[in-house]
């Protein structure tokens, strides 16, 4: 883990300095499961925002072993989305891992690309933005491995229909070594040391009740990785139907308990669509640095200010706190509600710099866990904020006629001004339409996937179903989410922007 400030100084020097600290290579590992189709999706934003010409992806497919199979190198110059069905361009049964590589003379500012990794199956389609990569240099290495943190984040279900599953990742050299599996609730603290022999560039996936050899539901997981040299790995987690064994997996999330990092300020705050008609939840886990933060919902009903009751998070501790914003509208009658706004406040004046959370999205059906839960942060004034530039954001929707798809924008801060925001959208041919829609605060523009995939559209093509948005403003707060689910098993993901 990176310590956050560290994170912030680098994004001024990289505004500041656009020839400092210069990337060339941006990466990921795309891990294979067998029976699940494969498959990595983006907008060429490295043309389409930067206007770089002369960028290549590489695409390198490995054994279980971490030995090489097969590659294949593109050039990426267009301005569409880009649809690498990996199982199909390689066809081996061999391959575990796909190891994937940008390069480009210019400066590409991050060394992650803004990629999803797509897993499919039957009524099934879990989506997740990159999430592994071999790190560029020792230099990065000594910047990004200075902290070895728990991994966290990773929503507890454990029954006869649903389970949540780990999967852990090397790197470039084998590891002999443990994964350190720690489960904490109310009640009970529970340590499990896993012993992992993996070769390179593998991986596997561990189910939570077979660690702890028992049904669990709720609480904090946290699973403690063995350091990798010139490794970046986060665990890919998520629930499985032990049934169907269709899943949804994100990435976890450093827990930052043995972290004393603050911001001099006590309030933060972020802004998320309500989509009215579905699941709308927040689950906060205690997996800050130490204090304790209370939280509330606000939410504007016919212009009225409406807010929660308070809810106290300690962290640590073995109790997280939840929200179910249908549940708050609907006992409270509230109208028209379009957007709400997670307000957290300290007394002490430390406000730790990692103030994560899980916004989940899905159907109504609530006995259902495969859902979309997506890891984000909340924000506060002492955040560094870019001025004199427009934001852009661009992210991926799923148009499909066998799922149901929203996509919600809107501004993270609840203060300030409206802007109009132009939304463009694109597929595999190209450049599709765009949207000229005013955003408010505390508001939130939606749209559907029969509105972001029209027969009428110009590059209209039916058997593309990965549609890219990309959206600007001039206020730097703008965010977006995207959700889906199956019409026949209602299984459902989701993400946030880039």
């Amino acid at each position: 883990m990176k310590p956050y400030i560290e994170v912030e100084k680098d994004r001024i020097d990289s505004h500041k300095y656009l020839n400092k600290n210069t990337v060339h290579r941006s990466s990921l590992i795309v891990p294979r499961f067998d029976r699940i189709k494969t498959s990595i999706t983006f907008l060429n934003h490295f043309l389409i925002k930067r206007n770089y010409k002369d960028v290549v992806m590489k695409i390198t497919a490995v054994d279980k072993l971490g030995l090489y199979l097969d590659d294949l190198s593109m050039d990426i110059n267009e301005p569409k989305v880009y649809n690498i069905q990996l199982d199909e361009i390689f066809d081996n049964v061999k391959i575990k891992n796909y190891l994937i590589d940008f390069y480009t003379s210019k400066n590409l500012f991050i060394p992650y690309p803004a990629v999803m990794v797509n897993h499919s199956g039957q009524n099934f389609f879990s989506v997740v933005h990159a999430f592994n990569r071999v790190l560029n240099d020792v230099f990065e290495d000594d910047k990004v491995n200075t902290i070895n943190a728990p991994e966290a984040a990773i929503d507890v279900y454990s029954d006869d229909t649903y389970e949540t599953f780990v999967n852990f990742a090397t790197g470039q050299q084998e590891i002999n070594d443990k994964l350190k599996f720690e489960y904490t609730n109310s009640k009970e603290n529970i340590e499990k040391n896993i012993n992992i022999n993996l070769p390179r560039f593998s991986h596997k996936s561990f189910l939570v009740s077979d660690i702890f050899e028992k049904k669990l539901n709720g609480g904090i997981l946290k699973i403690l990785q063995p350091k990798q040299k010139m490794f970046y790995g986060r665990m890919f987690g998520g629930v499985m139907n032990n049934k169907t064994k269709s899943f949804t997996a994100n990435h976890s999330y450093y827990c930052s308990n043995h972290s004393k990092e603050y911001y001099e300020t006590d309030l933060c705050y972020r802004t998320y669509p309500y989509f009215e008609n579905f699941n709308n939840e927040l689950i906060i886990y205690p997996i800050m640095s130490p204090g304790e933060i209370s939280f509330k919902i606000k939410i504007i009903n016919d212009n009225e200010v409406f807010y929660s009751s308070e809810k106290l998070l300690i962290s640590p501790s073995g109790k997280e706190i939840k929200f179910d914003i249908d549940d708050i509208i609907k006992k409270n009658g509230l109208k028209n509600v379009s957007a709400f706004t997670l307000i957290g406040n300290t007394k002490d004046n430390k406000l730790p710099t990692r103030v994560n959370h899980q916004i989940i999205y899905g159907n109504l059906d609530r006995k259902n866990k495969i859902r979309g839960s997506v890891n984000t942060s909340l924000i506060n004034k002492k955040m560094f904020t870019p001025s004199g530039k427009n934001k852009i954001i661009w992210g991926q929707v799923i148009c499909d006629n066998n799922f149901v798809s929203r996509l919600g924008f809107v501004f993270m801060d609840p203060d300030g001004l409206e802007d109009q925001i132009k939304i463009d959208i694109y597929n595999e041919k190209g450049f599709v339409k765009n949207f000229k829609l005013d955003l408010y605060p505390n508001k939130s523009i939606q749209l559907s996937s029969d509105q972001i995939k029209n027969k009428k559209d110009q590059n209209y093509d039916e058997k593309s179903n990965f549609y890219w948005y990309l959206a600007k403003s001039s206020r730097q707060d703008l965010t977006a989410f995207s959700f889906h689910y199956n019409k026949i098993s209602g299984d459902g993901s989701g993400e946030h922007s880039f």
